[in-house]
């Protein structure tokens, strides 16, 4: 994330020996291989558009679509951009950086960067702020270099950001692999693993020099980078209290030379999270080049209550950030007019084969005058955690009084074009919670519902105890439900059992209406996914076979 709030945190000061020398202008940068000044470039591109165009859009623009940033948690750089205002232009408030080193993979399709940022009012009115930003950049099939992730470290002033000559991490270049088919990224998850193994058995003074490349980096919140594997061991270093990592993501180049872990760490009662680079040393082992960390701050008490469309699900896993989404298409609705669906993309190659879908139900419809509910946040999380499964997810706007007519309508777009868009018409499932579940359930015993591989209702209740709904369904009632009266979600469900229907009853009798945002306790992430991998079977397992046949 390039600073804070604001965007890169700083890299600046003392690089290694080398670059320790008296400054010179850009305009006496050595040439660098192209592969390298191709990202330089990519990266000083991004910065003249956040000075012009704002944070909101500049991020947008030079983000992959599945990149992450850590705010301070990570999140999907695109969709939190998505949902900041549009910035005036100028912008009010000033973002700018400078990259001052970083290195490439021999197939120059991964890199990094990092360098000092700099965050100003324009008018003035508050003092600046200073970060160290670090990004990781793939580059994307049609050439262009995209950040897929950012983080950034408070630090004090690194003094003006230019003339800042770029010099490559590695004095050397990045080196061949010595087994060049080898580009899984299992070998970085191993060495993540050996550092906290290293750790615990000797230590981090006697761990650390065989860990750091000569040329390490480290980054931490309220310094300058340290350089050099002495400096980035001491400003790396946990102190006394015991720390664990725990590595959730890596990537590798397709060289096998150059990658990159990303993870949580704790350090007594501090939490954040890091990244190092690895580089592979001409041995085949692997070497951190740069190891970047930001503590996670306490939360001070909110002023007033958050909304609850501000709230997200109280679980998360590492593939959330990076689901693709592919905002606002359009579907026929009832009447002729147009309504917007947005389809969230599990990460990684598209299969071949259709995947199958979750619809997640908009029951009551949006409210005039304000942002659709798609954009709230447990619609967001929800979505994200399902196709973090490789489900495809759905979630639409609705301005019908119930909703039925727009479910309907979409249920019917998605079985025409479910080719066109990767998805199985055959494997449908529809998704409610609260107030949507009525309109779920009517939908699904209708004619439009045919052929649904099920329905969850989530804490939700129907004013009609009449069950018609054939596919599976799982109910998870939240006994502690102030919002609705309890019984009109027991009189469904006794509606059930009298009819045999295929349903799964969850009782959760202390937890709350809405306890999927709202409560963070053991029994309610339980519930969550319960959920999850009930959808999963229900739409990966061969549907059940119907009566007689």
């Amino acid at each position: 994330m390039r600073a804070r709030p604001v965007r890169r945190h700083l890299l600046a000061a003392a690089l290694c020996r080398a670059l320790l020398a008296a400054p010179i202008s850009r305009a006496e940068e050595a040439p660098l291989p192209a592969s390298l000044a191709s990202l330089v470039e990519a990266e000083r591109a991004f910065a003249r558009d956040g000075v012009a165009m704002g944070v909101r859009d500049s991020f947008l623009a030079h983000f992959a679509e599945d990149g992450i940033a850590f705010y301070p948690h990570p999140v999907n750089a695109r969709e939190a951009m998505r949902l900041r205002p549009v910035a005036p232009r100028p912008p009010a408030v000033i973002l700018d950086w400078e990259p001052e080193t970083g290195q490439v993979s021999a197939a120059g399709d991964l890199g990094f960067d990092t360098g000092p940022a700099r965050v100003e009012v324009r008018d003035g009115s508050r003092s600046p702020r200073f970060s160290t930003f670090f990004s990781v950049w793939r580059k994307q099939p049609d050439g262009f270099w995209a950040v897929v992730l950012d983080m950034g470290m408070s630090r004090p002033d690194p003094g003006p950001l230019r003339p800042r000559p770029f010099r490559p991490a590695f004095p050397d270049g990045p080196r061949s692999p010595s087994d060049p088919s080898a580009v899984s990224p299992e070998p970085l998850l191993l060495s993540e693993r050996a550092v906290v193994r290293r750790v615990a058995t000797a230590g981090w003074d006697a761990a650390c020099p065989g860990l750091f490349a000569e040329t390490g980096l480290a980054l931490r919140d309220g310094a300058a980078p340290a350089a050099g594997r002495q400096a980035a061991c001491a400003l790396a270093s946990p102190g006394p209290e015991a720390t664990t990592w725990e590595a959730l993501e890596a990537d590798l180049s397709r060289s096998g030379d150059l990658g990159y872990a990303w993870g949580r760490y704790r350090k007594g009662s501090e939490e954040g999270y890091y990244t190092r680079v690895w580089h592979r040393r001409g041995d085949g082992s692997f070497e951190v080049v740069l190891d970047a960390a930001t503590a996670v701050p306490e939360e001070p008490p909110a002023a007033a209550p958050v909304p609850l469309s501000s709230r997200e699900l109280v679980t998360w896993v590492p593939a959330m950030p990076r689901v693709r989404v592919r905002k606002d298409l359009a579907f026929p609705a009832a009447g002729g007019a147009e309504r917007r669906f947005d389809l969230y993309v599990p990460p990684g190659p598209v299969p071949e084969e259709p995947r199958p879908a979750v619809v997640l139900v908009n029951g009551a419809g949006d409210p005039g005058g304000a942002p659709a509910r798609k954009e709230h946040g447990p619609f967001r999380s929800w979505a994200r955690r399902f196709a973090a499964e490789g489900i495809l997810a759905v979630t639409f706007e609705s301005r019908a009084p119930d909703g039925t007519g727009d479910l309907a309508a979409l249920l019917s777009h998605l079985r025409r074009e479910g080719r066109a868009l990767g998805l199985d018409a055959g494997r449908l499932l529809l998704f409610a919670s609260g107030d949507d579940v009525e309109a779920a359930l009517s939908v699904a015993a209708s004619e439009a519902g045919a052929g649904l591989r099920g329905l969850v209702a989530l804490h939700g209740e129907a004013r009609s105890p009449e069950v018609r709904v054939e596919a599976p369904v799982l109910v998870v009632r939240a006994g502690a439900d102030s919002w609705a009266p309890v019984e009109r979600a027991d009189a469904l469900v006794e509606a059930a059992r009298r009819a045999k229907a295929p349903w799964t009853v969850v009782n959760l009798p202390g937890l709350p209406r809405a306890f999927d945002v709202l409560d963070a306790g053991e029994a309610s992430r339980r519930a969550v996914e319960l959920t999850v991998d009930w959808t999963r079977r229900q739409l990966t397992d061969p549907p059940p076979r119907a009566p007689g046949r």
